[in-house]
């Protein structure tokens, strides 16, 4: 979901392991730095949408090849 928004709810389903505390403090550090971009979506039901800021989605690359070096 590099290119689309995702739910919060959506990221905590898809990350094994994780839980609402971990994830939230996870998600609001990588917005800190620049990373990601938090948007509150006003429309029923209310809900929180994130995605990558430019400088995260420089960063994919990085991402991938830490990916590929653990399989």
């Amino acid at each position: 979901a590099t290119n689309s928004p995702v739910r919060f709810s959506t990221l905590l389903r898809q990350l094994e392991g994780s839980n609402k505390q971990s994830l939230s403090i996870a998600l609001k550090e990588l917005e800190q730095h620049g990373l990601l971009e938090k948007k509150t979506v006003k429309q029923k039901p209310l809900h929180i949408e994130y995605s990558l800021t430019p400088k995260g989605q420089s960063h994919i690359p990085v991402f991938q090849q830490l990916e590929n070096a653990l399989r």
